[in-house]
């Protein structure tokens, strides 16, 4: 449960190590600079905001109870075409702007890995799926607000640039104030979002800051 990241040394002998999982990990300059410029280019939004909200379950009923452009779709179980016990859930929120928002408490490495699955599974179930689209927007009408018109009507074409996917992750602030990733979320997220851009839909991220 401790992660630990630290550059020894300076220069061309400058080096960068990682304590994850009980062990340590040397981490070639080149490729942590490729994972880094990566992650900087991510576009970076603000649509929850800080909260003091303490877990994830918290702040999904904070959203649901405070938030009338947000329609909870957490818990909300659809399988695609041809599968009976998938139970794939689309997202955490789906927004009155085409948003898919995934929430995540990123207390450790692990939940925050299962997260970047989970947006890539719903795009893909989105995209390639029109019995899953019909399904979703089925539930989306049971649920009242009017979000259904977010979604296209079975048959019609997903323009999937007007659609983003939104990770959004609890994080406590480190001790100078700032927010951000474990580096080997920062590599797997590479990995999500690159498989996700195969799709043609875009990606946001957000660190939401909760109490330290």
């Amino acid at each position: 449960c401790f992660v630990f990241e630290t550059s020894l040394g300076a220069g061309t002998k400058k080096d960068f190590f990682v304590l994850f999982g009980g062990a340590w990990y040397r981490v070639e300059k080149k490729f942590k600079d490729r994972v880094e410029a990566f992650y900087a280019q991510i576009p970076k939004v603000s649509i929850i905001g800080k909260t003091t909200c303490k877990n994830e379950e918290e702040l999904i009923t904070d959203l649901q109870n405070s938030r009338a452009d947000l329609l909870k779709l957490d818990r909300t179980k659809i399988n695609p075409n041809g599968v009976r016990y998938a139970n794939l859930e689309p997202c955490d929120f789906l927004s009155n702007t085409k948003q898919f928002i995934h929430l995540k408490d990123g207390s450790s490495s692990g939940p925050i890995s299962h997260l970047w699955s989970q947006g890539v599974v719903s795009a893909e179930a989105f995209v390639s799926d029109p019995e899953f689209r019909k399904k979703l927007r089925a539930k989306v009408r049971s649920l009242g607000g009017g979000f259904e018109t977010q979604l296209p009507k079975s048959g019609e074409r997903v323009v999937r640039d007007q659609y983003t996917i939104i990770y959004g992750i609890m994080r406590k602030p480190y001790a100078d104030g700032t927010l951000g990733l474990p580096f080997f979320s920062k590599v797997s997220l590479q990995a999500a979002l690159e498989r996700i851009a195969q799709f043609g839909i875009p990606v946001a991220l957000e660190l939401i800051e909760k109490p330290a």
